[in-house]
């Protein structure tokens, strides 16, 4: 048999048996089960214990659990819109954190090649455009990049209730009849503080695409623009997922925050309960596992499309050790 026809011949791949594939999924998520139902265990014999010696009543927690629907939705809408809004505001930013150092770095190093080759070059002409180039470039660039990073500093080395304040009497000063002022008010400072954080992670997302893949795209004509369009902006998006589901998590927690300027959210409506209906106890039990409700089956969700998108090569050490389970247990995914 010649070399082209043993080339061509395939090993038959032993079959799996589906038994061990099920196994195989649910040993890779046995985890998170566990974790999940050894809290509402916890939970349940908690409150059936505290219940039973007095401590609470699960009559109070039965009848009023439905008055925390529209505060929980009142969160989520907040925390969503203020996420979608700041990613949007934090994508400019991020490029701008990302590439502006770079492209400083280029102009000096063009003005020194210039010098250098002045002795050698004539066209003055040309020399003299892509300097001024650069100078219109730099000058730009310049207050951009200045703002971008004080701002960011600015968010970041501020609590958020101090944010918060601050933008509720200037809104509060401006327009006092604004119709659901203080609904708008926690909007807004949500948006301008998750903007500093998310352009972070932007930034750090950008620059971690592998500078070969860029000067591949260059060396087959394409421009900056489509570089970063095809290139660093897919891949970037995909390396941030966890960082940014950490911000959404972050920023949901954080409208609790938002009941100091009466915005009727689930720490709002906890107060309201726990308050006046002197029930503290079982009010703010309540709340903790509405978050809970709310938060972990994202954080599950997220984990796994992180997990399947995530690019070859980028493992975690325990990617590596569930990979080496799954080869010893026969089972390719």
């Amino acid at each position: 048999m010649g070399t082209q026809d043993a080339s061509r011949v395939k090993v038959p791949r032993r079959a799996i048996p589906s038994w061990r594939i099920v196994s195989s999924a649910v040993k890779a998520h046995n985890l998170s089960a566990l974790a999940v139902g050894g809290f509402l265990g916890t939970c349940i014999l908690l409150t059936f214990l505290l219940g039973t010696a007095g401590v609470l009543e699960l009559g109070f927690i039965y009848t009023n659990w439905g008055t925390l629907w529209g505060p929980a939705w009142t969160s989520l809408v907040l925390t969503v819109t203020s996420f979608l809004l700041g990613l949007a505001l934090a994508t400019p930013l991020g490029v701008v954190r990302a590439y502006a150092p770079a492209i400083f770095r280029r102009t000096r190093e063009e003005k020194k090649a210039g010098a250098s080759r002045a002795g050698r070059r004539r066209a003055v002409g040309e020399r003299s455009s892509r300097r001024a180039r650069g100078t219109i470039r730099k000058a730009l660039l310049a207050p951009a990049y200045g703002l971008a990073t004080g701002y960011i500093e600015a968010i970041r080395g501020t609590p958020f209730y101090v944010q918060m304040w601050i933008v509720f009497y200037l809104i509060s000063l401006i327009w006092p009849r604004l119709p659901n002022l203080f609904f708008i008010i926690g909007l807004v400072a949500l948006t301008l503080s998750t903007v500093g954080y998310q352009a972070e992670v932007l930034r750090a997302g950008f620059q971690s695409v592998g500078q070969g893949q860029i000067d591949a795209a260059k060396a087959v004509g394409m421009r900056g623009r489509q570089i970063f369009a095809h290139v660093t902006l897919p891949q970037g998006l995909r390396l941030v997922v966890l960082p940014l589901t950490n911000e959404w998590i972050g920023l949901f927690k954080t409208t609790s925050i938002l009941n100091f300027i009466s915005v009727q959210e689930l720490m709002f409506q906890a107060q309201e309960l726990g308050g006046p209906q002197a029930h503290p106890i079982e009010a703010f039990l309540m709340v903790a596992v509405m978050y809970f409700a709310i938060l972990m089956p994202l954080s599950r969700v997220v984990t796994y499309i992180e997990r399947k998108k995530r690019i070859p090569g980028l493992g975690t050490p325990m990617d590596v050790t569930r990979a080496a389970a799954r080869r010893r247990a026969g089972v390719t995914v």
